[in-house]
């Protein structure tokens, strides 16, 4: 797998995401909205919404994926009928891979 370019992200331009340390150079990519040929008269909020979801996605990913393997690593091993342990921490054990699988592009735990 190809790595991507180098995060943070921004948006400029209003519908170009762009990387912070080279935002004059390198263009990502351009946000539209749903089925729509970009024209500058096209532009709307939901252009602007699209753009903003995707950068903060994409920059808060790392850590994303960093809390979510932490969660994983602790729930390992792990009995929830310890004291202070219950259902819930096996469940939040399966949430977080079922993530960070999703996160990772890895398969989904079943």
């Amino acid at each position: 797998m190809s790595k991507h370019t180098k995060v943070p992200w921004v948006r400029l331009y209003v519908t170009e995401i762009r990387p912070a340390n080279n935002p004059d150079e390198t263009l990502i990519a351009e946000v539209n909205g749903a089925d729509r040929r970009f024209e500058e008269e096209d532009v709307n909020d939901e252009c602007v919404a699209n753009a903003e979801f995707i950068i903060r996605a994409v920059n808060c990913h790392d850590e994303l994926v960093e809390a979510l393997e932490w969660l994983g690593e602790a729930a390992e091993g792990r009995d929830p009928s310890d004291e202070g342990f219950g259902e819930w921490f096996e469940e939040l054990r399966k949430v977080a891979s079922a993530a960070l699988a999703k996160a990772t592009g890895e398969a989904v735990p079943q």
